[in-house]
């Protein structure tokens, strides 16, 4: 029973709900944590199909209620890929640390609205979509180019006339 300690364990801990734009990579089981502990996990994920927003279901210990003045992140690892959803602080815009009210917990079955951490892959994805036009106006500068090279003996036979026509 070692190798199985939470199997015979019950259901405890209090649930939210978080609305994510995309929650890539989550699944049931996924850690939620705050300042790096974790502290509860995914229990359900849930895809509106209309939308295409994504509802997590998580339950936190009960000893660790969600605080208004945070924010569920969905994180990646750069380099292990592995997903979990870390319990942020909100940053004030002055500054300043939160008030105590911003740290009430919030009671469970509450709706709130998650995030995604901005992560390299992420990054990437959108310079690949700006890639192609790029690659366009590269081609365009290429060809520019080339008609610029073809010119050039030309335009070096006119300048040789002008030269002898101003001695002349």
């Amino acid at each position: 029973f070692g190798l199985f300690p939470n199997a015979f364990r019950s259901r405890e801990g209090n649930l939210y709900y978080v609305d994510f734009s995309d929650a890539p990579n989550v699944t049931p089981k996924t850690p939620v944590r705050r300042s790096g502990v974790k502290i509860g996990e995914v229990e359900k994920v849930d895809l509106d199909d209309e939308s295409g927003r994504v509802l997590v279901t998580m339950r936190l210990d009960k000893r660790y209620p969600l605080r208004r003045n945070e924010e569920p992140t969905l994180t990646t690892g750069l380099l292990s890929g592995d997903t979990a959803i870390d319990l942020v602080p909100r940053e004030k815009k002055d500054g300043q640390p939160p008030e105590k009210e911003d740290r009430e917990a919030i009671e469970p079955g509450a709706k709130v609205d998650g995030r995604l951490a901005a992560n390299v892959t992420r990054f990437l994805d959108r310079a690949t979509a700006v890639l192609p036009p790029a690659q366009e106006a590269l081609e365009r500068i290429s060809k520019s180019l080339e008609k610029f090279e073809k010119m050039t003996p030309q335009m070096e036979r006119t300048l040789e006339e002008y030269r002898l026509l101003a001695r002349d």
